[in-house]
This record gives C-alpha cells, structure tokens and sequence, in this order.
C-alpha cells in the first residue's frame, strides 16, 4: 500500500496549475492556503483525483490544448463506437501530442482506447477535428469558465456545462 499525499505540477510559462488530490482529501483544505499565497491571475486551474488524469492533465497544458475539448472528444470517440453497434470503450486515455512531419496536414491527436487488459486501441483525430469542436467551444462560451477558482474537468463537469 502506498500512502498518496496532494502534490501539484505548477507551469509559470504556459501559466497553469494541476493539484492531484486524493478522493478521500477535501480539495477546499488543500487548495485554498495555495490559492491565497500565489498570484494566479490569467492561470488555468485544475484539480483530478486519479493519477493517470493527473499526467494526462498536464500532458495536455503542455501541448497547448484546451482540456474542456480534449474531453469532448473523448466523449465523441464513445458516441462515434456506439453509433456503429461497438461496445464503447471503458477507458479513453489522451496520448501527448504528436506531430506531423513537413508537408503534412498539421498535427494529430492520439487516444488510447481500452477495451480490456488485451484489448487497445488507438484513434487519432486531426487538428481540423480538434479545431472544430474548440471554436464551438468558444462560440458557447465555455472554454475558460473557472475564474480563478480550481475546477475538476471530467465527463460529469462537461455534461453540467452543456446543459446550461
């Protein structure tokens, strides 16, 4: 058994902060003496209570992707399994971005799709893909909505923001 403890991956440059905080921990006793020391004005701020979101969160700031969007997607690969009679997926993983070589159409997102322990496989998306549904995004709205506050973006956040 390992004991896990809150830690967080801080980004001064691309100017976001991701706190992973175990289910059991209250993320309004680990986050708030930070969020009073630190001047976080224009930051991304998230929080994940699982490690593998954790390293897919911060694989995604990295690239310089909107994870608002990288979950749509995710719940488009889902929609687009069950469209055709596919069972979906029980797990979409991000893969850090990959990118094209000259003379090619832009880069390419890369996701993981677990079936089962045997059972992977990858789907890529186009930057057009990604685009399109960013712009949406941007139309709507909702693609910065944490106003200096931590948000948990994962699929139950993305559905609440939809329906408003």
């Amino acid at each position: 058994f390992i004991q896990q403890h809150p830690f967080y991956y801080h980004d001064k440059t691309k100017k976001f902060l991701v706190y992973y905080i175990p289910e059991d921990e209250s993320p309004e006793e680990i986050i708030a003496p930070a969020q009073l020391a630190a001047d976080l004005e224009g930051y991304t701020l998230r929080y994940v209570t699982e490690l593998p979101d954790f390293v897919e969160t911060v694989h995604v700031f990295e690239d310089g992707l909107n994870d608002i969007v990288i979950q749509l997607l995710k719940g488009y690969i889902c929609l687009h399994e069950m469209q055709f009679g596919s069972a979906p997926p029980t797990l979409i993983c991000y893969n850090p971005m990959y990118k094209d070589y000259p003379g090619g159409d832009g880069w390419t997102l890369s996701f993981e799709k677990v079936y089962d322990i045997d059972d992977i496989r990858m789907e890529t998306l186009s930057q057009y893909q990604y685009m399109l549904i960013y712009n949406r995004c941007k139309e709507l709205n909702i693609l910065c909505p944490d106003k200096n506050t931590y948000i948990r973006v994962d699929d139950e956040y993305v559905l609440s923001i939809l329906n408003n």
